[in-house]
């Protein structure tokens, strides 16, 4: 049974400094490298990680690249490695723009003729990158196919999406999966969803500890949950008020009701980035008020009240504050 730990806090609070005092701690408790995992969702992440590791817990740097992304570290399991890149994204870009139905008059009438092709638009080239953007955020839902990712995007509340035709997507995605057919290729998505089956074997590590984790999709949480079956304690590190990847298809709920004992959490509530009478406001002020803030309390309620109460707080905010200070107030949404 694996156990879950949750470290939260929000920027500047010491959580990169917290994972190194948990393994500076297990490895004088003569636990090898080798057991731990240590991954994230960015390449910033990981590149920070491994820094501190070498310079704080003296990693070597094979030590040091075994901290990877979600995505390397699934396509080091992988036996096709041949990776959609740039070179063959333009390659598929050029293909699609002399397919016969894509061939049209300057007054805009389909042609039957490739003398006649005037090629795309501007305006044609924004519109695949908008299916190509809700293809690759239907697939981090665990979306995969075609029928179902038109229907995520009649659901969708994304106005990019609102004007595509069903035609349009299921061309477009079925032109991407016969390509990479074609030319034996893995996408980005495709690292994770090749690494799920019980054929990929994960190894097992003693602890996995997941940095930034309120980034990460339900792809990238499915990933999470494999390696988690094979590890003894899994530390889930993040803060759920900074969730700003909703574009990519995060879920910072999943960070928030992910199983764990309430003894198991731990609040970093102290901020070394913030001047001190700034943070003493916003901890004593403000943050009392936004009521869904990290952790478990927003299952436990099920509801997301913390931005209406802060809508009636305003009110009161404006006692606390001189008229003529210099201050900003600046909101995600």
């Amino acid at each position: 049974m694996t156990r879950v730990y949750k470290i939260l806090g929000g920027p500047g609070c010491g959580k990169t400094t917290e994972i190194l005092n948990i393994l500076g701690q297990k490895f004088r408790e003569k636990l090898h490298p080798n057991q731990v995992l240590m991954i994230g969702f960015a390449k910033a992440t990981v590149k920070n990680l491994r820094e501190k590791c070498m310079d704080e817990l003296k990693f070597s740097e094979e030590q040091a690249d075994a901290i990877k992304t979600i995505h390397k570290y699934c396509l080091d399991h992988l036996t096709n490695k041949s990776v959609f890149t740039k070179e063959f994204k333009r390659d598929f870009k050029s293909k699609l723009k002399i397919d016969p139905s894509n061939w049209r008059f300057i007054d805009g009438d389909f042609s039957i003729s490739e003398e006649d092709c005037v090629g795309w638009s501007e305006i044609e080239d924004k519109k695949l990158g908008h299916i190509f953007n809700l293809i690759g955020l239907a697939r981090h839902k665990l979306i995969n196919d075609t029928k179902s990712i038109i229907k995520f995007a009649h659901n969708s509340n994304d106005y990019r999406f609102a004007r595509l035709k069903d035609s349009e997507i299921e061309w477009a995605y079925e032109s991407l999966l016969k390509y990479k057919k074609a030319n034996m290729l893995i996408d980005f998505e495709d690292m994770l969803y090749k690494a799920l089956p019980d054929s990929i074997v994960f190894e097992n590590y003693d602890t996995v500890m997941v940095d930034e984790a309120q980034d990460l999709t339900d792809l990238e949480w499915a990933i999470i949950e494999k390696i988690s079956k094979k590890s003894n304690n899994l530390y889930l590190v993040g803060d759920d008020d900074q969730g700003i990847y909703g574009w990519k298809g995060s879920e910072v709920n999943k960070f928030q009701t992910w199983p764990c004992d309430k003894e198991d959490i731990k609040f970093l509530k102290k901020s070394y980035r913030l001047p001190t009478n700034i943070h003493h406001f916003v901890t004593t002020e403000i943050l009392p008020e936004i009521h869904t803030r990290m952790g478990n309390t927003y299952a436990s309620s099920g509801k997301g009240h913390g931005s209406i109460a802060m809508l009636d707080y305003i009110e009161r905010l404006k006692g606390m504050i001189r008229e003529n200070s210099s201050i900003i107030f600046c909101a995600r949404t």
